[in-house]
């Protein structure tokens, strides 16, 4: 129902192009969707975020058949999608990736494991990360592939079940000699890492907004409640302790927001924001932690007991 109705509101798939019968949305525009989806649910904002990962490289780097077919299946249904990258051992650093392409007669066999892979049990298309077997440049072995759901060799992991997120599907992912033709190698051979590090890096500043819009869930939760309990005869939300700690967290939040749509404005100019996504995610984490304890413990007691969204919101 959820995702059905994601795709009514054409979210799944903002930033299909307007000429393949998209709305060409750009990243000031995710920035805003990150913020407003996360609002209500921070688990489905990174439900979003994943399914972003998987469609832009193949609308930015794909071979023209894989475009134009992608485009039209996630703007004529609701379907999401998994980009799957992180391993055991390998996160951040993409370059330990030991997922294997070996290549055969019309084109490789992926073999691997990968790890917290979002919408993976409700995936329709994967996204994969391998190295090129044979190939000695370590950066230039690392490629993108495209691979539908119901591959042979391609099977999944039970959900995960998480502390946060609950409202994200996430497991692992396991490739057993799975073939991948030619055509759905993403971008030319060697061309991998710069477009996976394009499309995290454009995440990160996705993850900007989604931080902001559940800072301001937690705000509004907060106003709520404390105007509704006295403390000597005046709500809580009066208080002047009450009030300089919540200027002080809505401070720090205006000012990742303006952080995301500086990285973002980049973006869209063509730049690389590299910078500027990655340290605004960072501080865009760590206010959103110090805002969701913050908004927990004004709420006393009641804020660890799951009747009262708070407790969600730490949570997540």
């Amino acid at each position: 129902g959820t995702i059905a109705d994601l795709h009514r509101l054409g979210y799944l798939g903002p930033f299909v192009p307007e000429s393949f019968g998209g709305i060409g949305a750009n990243t000031v525009d995710m920035l805003w969707l990150a913020r407003e989806i996360s609002y209500g649910s921070r688990g489905l904002a990174c439900t979003l975020a994943a399914n972003m990962l998987w469609l832009i490289p193949i609308l930015t780097a794909g071979s023209e058949s894989l475009r134009r077919r992608i485009a039209r299946e996630v703007l004529e249904s609701p379907v999401v999608g998994s980009f799957c990258f992180t391993e055991p051992d390998a996160g951040s650093d993409i370059l330990r990736i030991r997922s294997r392409a070996r290549r055969v007669p019309g084109g490789f066999l992926l073999s691997g494991k990968k790890c917290f892979i979002t919408n993976a049990n409700h995936a329709a298309h994967f996204i994969v990360m391998a190295k090129i077997e044979g190939e000695e440049d370590a950066k230039r072995a690392l490629n993108v592939f495209y691979v539908p759901a119901g591959e042979k060799g391609l099977s999944l992991g039970k959900p995960l079940s998480k502390l946060g997120f609950r409202d994200s599907n996430t497991t692992e992912v396991f490739l057993d000699s799975v073939f991948v033709p030619d055509e759905h190698l993403i971008g030319r051979p060697g061309e991998g890492l710069s477009i996976a590090l394009r499309s995290l890096q454009r995440s990160r500043t996705y993850f900007i907004g989604a931080a902001v819009g559940l800072c301001e869930r937690a705000h509004d939760l907060v106003k709520e409640f404390l105007g509704g309990r006295e403390h000597y005869g005046k709500p809580l939300i009066e208080l002047h302790t009450i009030r300089g700690q919540l200027a002080q967290l809505e401070s720090e939040v205006r000012s990742v927001w303006l952080m995301g749509c500086a990285a973002a404005s980049g973006w869209d100019a063509g730049e690389t924001s590299l910078l500027e996504s990655s340290m605004g995610k960072m501080l865009a984490g760590q206010v959103a932690m110090r805002y969701a304890s913050a908004a927990t413990e004004l709420f006393g007691a009641y804020g660890v007991t799951s009747e009262y969204e708070i407790s969600r919101i730490y949570r997540d």
